[in-house]
């Protein structure tokens, strides 16, 4: 925001400067769709105050004498409003494109929204050399609240789990329902001590959420520590999607753990 602010003004001074020859005001658009883009409609809509009254500014330092006075004031409005629908535009736009990458029932990432977002945590710890966790859970007996009682009832277990995961996660996790009762966890920078202890929070949590419910469900996971980030996120899930069914094969309602990749080590001497 105050980068933003301080654009603005530049912007302002090379507007004052360059007087009725040249107008820039076109560029007062930049930093008001780049604070929108990354903080949301209110940052937007202040920049836009901000930069219709630099142009108001610039108007009346600037203008002819024998234009109407009240003639920068109406310039100054139309700018505002012109900035106004700029803002609102883009961040119509952002929600959208939100809403295209959410599940509307868990309020959790969809799969798409997860597979775009774990490649960017995939590449992160590539760069940086760092560990990262996944998980994969899957519900056991879903599919008999559905068939007893109703997928109403299934939506609302659908939706207590999203909470679950949502109030579990730190700020810096991704959580998606991929699909059906379908969830993957990502704990970016989570090693196997972290990862045990943040998938047995959530456990714990999604058992007393069921239990409360009523529901008679338990959740299966695979949880798998990548030393060295596997090559794509397809590969990433795999791992833990092969370890959950594994769970579900021996005892449902279990969670396993693996480690996989080591580091290289520095090269040994010939």
């Amino acid at each position: 925001m105050f980068v933003s602010a301080a654009a603005i003004v530049l912007v302002g001074v090379a507007d004052y400067a360059t007087g009725n020859q040249i107008r820039i005001a076109t560029f007062y658009l930049v930093p008001i769709l780049w604070v929108t883009w990354t903080l949301g409609r209110r940052g937007g809509v202040a920049l836009s105050m901000l930069s219709a009254a630099s142009w108001l500014l610039c108007d009346l330092l600037v203008r002819d004498r024998s234009a109407h006075p009240f003639l920068p004031y109406w310039n100054g409005l139309v700018t505002f409003s012109i900035f106004l629908v700029a803002v609102f535009l883009l961040s119509a736009f952002e929600k959208e494109r939100r809403f295209a990458r959410a599940c509307p029932l868990t309020r959790l990432l969809n799969r798409q929204g997860f597979f775009e977002e774990a490649e960017l945590e995939l590449e992160r710890c590539r760069r940086y050399g760092r560990a990262l966790t996944v998980g994969f859970l899957d519900g056991d007996g879903f599919k008999r609240v559905n068939d007893r009682r109703g997928h109403r009832e299934g939506d609302r277990l659908l939706t207590r789990a999203g909470e679950v995961l949502r109030t579990q996660l730190r700020e810096s996790d991704l959580a998606a329902r991929l699909g059906g009762d379908e969830f993957a966890v990502l704990l970016p920078e989570a090693g196997p001590e972290a990862a045990r202890q943040a998938f047995s929070k959530i456990g714990e949590a999604l058992e007393a959420a069921m239990r409360e419910g009523g529901w008679g469900v338990t959740f299966s996971a695979g949880v798998v520590t990548y030393l060295v980030p596997p090559a794509s996120t397809d590969e990433l899930l795999r791992g833990a999607d092969e370890l959950m069914y594994a769970v579900k094969r021996r005892q449902k309602g279990g969670i396993e753990y693996e480690v996989r990749g080591a580091p290289a080590g520095p090269a040994l001497p010939g």
